[in-house]
């Protein structure tokens, strides 16, 4: 039997929230401001709590969600203790390396008393199984019959016709009250059509997953008609980026999938492995990204348990403990999954944005219907460039990068010879030269045009130069009146002049 090797993974937390009690301060939004965070709230509750607000890192992104002020209290005849309030860190930071470190301190800082785990999902995103199988065939497999699942009965998939047949995308067991749910789903699409979140795809460069490659494409306004090069960004087998922008038929593209366990308040002492040993849900299980593959191992052994659809001699199915088993993971190397990593400080641009550039990239050419004047059209050049780079430059293409790289450059040396003409200017070189007339054309027509702002700046500087010196001349004046003694005070002059030299 071939042993199985671990294919490349990157696990991470999906979602945590837990439960606690507040001490007796009011810990509303303003009291977190008054301590110097950054917060945002929202300007209604939810419907057990009247107030919600996301505290700020330093770098402006989320860090945490509070849940506060319930509306139903037991001292009412509610369900809540008074100071009962719900905290969620915030998706991005559940990425970084120590997530749960820092809600620990963050509880401790502020003295809130911990209750239980409310939610926690736990995710591993690959691109096949440790034993080779590509996600994508298990779920086809398994929609046709040809494998089969214990436990969770209740399923719900997601998918398209084709003509060449069904094509799966994601497939939930689990119903929405479960206390425990598994799901397997296309990744890649679903960042693609919901929320693109680059801190994601990010950990995945740095695991070793896949590559981010810049493609440019044909793209064709349905409203216009009007034809352009766009450029984007696509997840390509490791190895294959290269610097340059390819063409998107050039690439070898690749899905991402993964593998999330949901787990509620309700399950956390109640998960069973192998008859014997109880699964306690608790955040020390979680503390590590070591820990986190572990528990990822832990509940695939109980959440993904396919075996093969076999039959006897008679053509009928066999139970399934009796079926051949898919083992879909190894624990073998836990040790070298992980390495420590900082979160990309960058986003991806929202769809917005997206529009706004590729808006501005038809104003910055003059063959675009728009009859803007050219410094305009720069200024929109020089705005998308600066947009693009910002958000990792894969959103606009090699040849327009250049033209504002060129444009750049070109206004960075009209900036160098502005200066070096000045200072042709104020020293009065020229003078000679004119009355000789020995200038080209071009410079005598460059003196007519700037001469008057050119005087009327290098006045400025002498005026603004006489004021500062007068200003400098009179407190020296003032420092000899006192010193000399004509404006110092009776009793600081005789203590000063009779002081020993």
């Amino acid at each position: 039997m071939k042993k199985m090797e671990p294919a490349t993974k990157c696990v991470n937390l999906d979602w945590l929230e837990v439960f606690c009690i507040e001490d007796d301060a009011n810990k509303d939004a303003q009291y977190f401001q008054r301590l110097g965070w950054n917060v945002c709230v929202r300007e209604y509750g939810t419907p057990l709590y009247k107030q919600m607000f996301t505290l700020l890192n330093e770098h402006g992104k989320p860090f945490l969600e509070i849940r506060r002020d319930p509306y139903s209290l037991k001292e009412n005849g509610g369900i809540f203790e008074k100071g009962s309030c719900h905290i969620r860190l915030a998706n991005r930071t559940l990425y970084t390396y120590n997530p749960i470190q820092q809600l620990q301190e963050f509880l401790v800082k502020y003295n809130y008393q911990y209750k239980g785990i409310t939610r926690i999902d736990i995710a591993c995103d690959q691109l096949v199984f440790d034993n080779g199988m590509n996600p994508e065939t298990l779920i086809k497999k398994y929609m046709a019959g040809s494998i089969l699942k214990n436990r969770n009965s209740r399923i719900n998939a997601h998918g398209c016709e084709r003509a060449d047949g069904r094509s799966w995308n994601s497939i939930k067991w689990g119903a929405a009250s479960s206390p425990l749910s598994t799901k397997i789903y296309d990744k890649t699409l679903e960042l693609k059509e919901a929320s693109d979140k680059l801190y994601i795809k990010d950990c995945w460069v740095k695991a070793g997953l896949c590559d981010l490659q810049k493609v440019v494409y044909d793209y064709k306004d349905k409203k216009t008609g009007i034809e352009e090069k766009r450029s984007k960004m696509v997840i390509v087998k490791p190895g294959t980026k290269t610097e340059e922008e390819k063409t998107i038929n050039e690439v070898e593209e690749v899905k991402v999938w993964r593998v999330e366990f949901s787990i509620k308040s309700e399950a956390r002492n109640w998960i069973t492995i192998d008859k014997q040993h109880v699964l306690s849900i608790g955040l020390t299980k979680f503390l590590t990204r070591e820990r986190c593959l572990l528990m990822f191992l832990l509940l695939s052994k109980w959440c993904l348990n396919f075996v093969k659809a076999e039959y006897n001699k008679d053509g009928q199915p066999l139970r399934k403990d009796r079926c051949t088993p898919i083992i879909l993971y190894t624990e073998k190397n836990l040790e070298n999954t992980f390495k420590p990593h900082r979160v990309t400080e960058k986003e991806d641009p929202t769809r917005t944005e997206k529009i706004i550039c590729n808006r501005l990239i038809r104003m910055s050419k003059d063959n675009q219907g728009y009859r803007l004047p050219e410094d305009i059209r720069n200024k929109c050049l020089e705005l998308v460039h600066y947009l693009t780079l910002s958000h990792g430059n894969y959103y606009m293409t090699d040849a327009e990068m250049k033209r504002a790289e060129n444009l750049k450059k070109q206004i960075e040396d009209d900036q160098q010879m502005e200066l070096v003409a000045m200072d042709t200017f104020e020293s009065l070189d020229w003078v000679e030269k004119w009355k000789n007339n020995t200038l080209t054309i071009q410079q005598k027509s460059y003196i007519k045009r700037n001469k008057r702002q050119y005087v009327a700046l290098f006045l400025q500087r002498a005026e603004e130069a006489y004021k500062e010196a007068k200003l400098k001349l009179q407190h020296s004046k003032a420092e000899i009146d006192f010193w000399s003694g004509k404006t110092m005070q009776p009793d600081v002059k005789e203590i000063l002049y009779d002081l020993p030299f």
